[in-house]
């Protein structure tokens, strides 16, 4: 027995809300359910592929939009897409961490660089040098 489900424009609003940027990429609103369980089951990667489309889309990678968006988040395609997803995500967590160790490594020299008496060094190293020539 097949379960059907009644879209009153209530439950259509309320998915629609909730969806958000990604009703744009549904055509057909009996879909919303199925979108919605993605999206609550795999926000992170649900989101990230939804702003993916959207780009592949406006840099012309992709025609159909809606299809590609489908076709990504099908049953049996949602291992692969999630494994896709989650190592780009993945990518750019450890760009961010770079970036992040970098700007700390920065921080330090320049912190060293205003700590550090130049003046001062300079007259030490001549002080030096003329203990050494004493000696």
């Amino acid at each position: 027995m097949e379960k059907s489900f009644i879209l009153c424009g209530r439950r259509i609003k309320t998915m629609r809300e909730r969806l958000g940027k990604a009703c744009d990429l549904i055509d057909n609103e009996q879909w919303l359910g199925v979108f919605r369980n993605r999206q609550i089951n795999h926000e992170k990667e649900f989101n990230q592929s939804v702003k993916m489309v959207k780009s592949m889309k406006k840099a012309g990678k992709i025609k159909n939009a809606s299809h590609y968006f489908a076709k990504i988040w099908k049953k049996e395609n949602i291992n692969k897409t999630l494994k896709i997803v989650r190592e780009f995500l993945n990518r750019q967590v450890s760009r961010l961490a770079e970036k992040r160790e970098d700007k700390r490594k920065n921080e330090e020299i320049n912190q060293f660089e205003r700590d550090f008496n130049s003046a001062g060094y300079i007259k030490f190293q001549k002080m030096k040098k003329r203990f050494a020539k004493l000696q």
